[in-house]
């Protein structure tokens, strides 16, 4: 039996929205649990804001990459190496400048 390419990747992308959205949905109920408790902190997600901006950023550059190298960077398609580094890129600064503000109001 054939299954044709544009049905796997019609399959494929549903399960990663799928998948994002279980998590999500999981990450909602737990925060929503901690408030009920009252242990709610959100002090966890700094340092895997950086790690995921790391993770992104480096994806994005090695992806970048290896389009220059095989000569297929200029094409409309293959730029999209810029929303994974500009993501990573954007979380790493953003969690500097939240770690300065804090930094601020612990001295005041």
């Amino acid at each position: 039996m054939y299954i044709s390419n544009e049905v796997t990747q019609i399959v494929f992308l549903a399960l990663v929205f799928f998948f994002s959205g279980f998590v999500a949905y999981l990450n909602y109920r737990l925060n929503m649990h901690l408030i009920e408790k009252g242990e709610y902190k959100k002090i966890y997600r700094k340092s895997s804001d950086i790690k995921f901006g790391m993770i992104l950023l480096t994806i994005g550059v090695a992806t970048g990459v290896s389009l220059i190298i095989t000569g297929r960077f200029y094409t409309p398609a293959n730029l999209g190496f810029f929303i994974p580094a500009f993501t990573g890129l954007t979380l790493i600064i953003v969690s500097f400048i939240e770690e300065e503000e804090e930094e601020k109001k612990k001295r005041k």
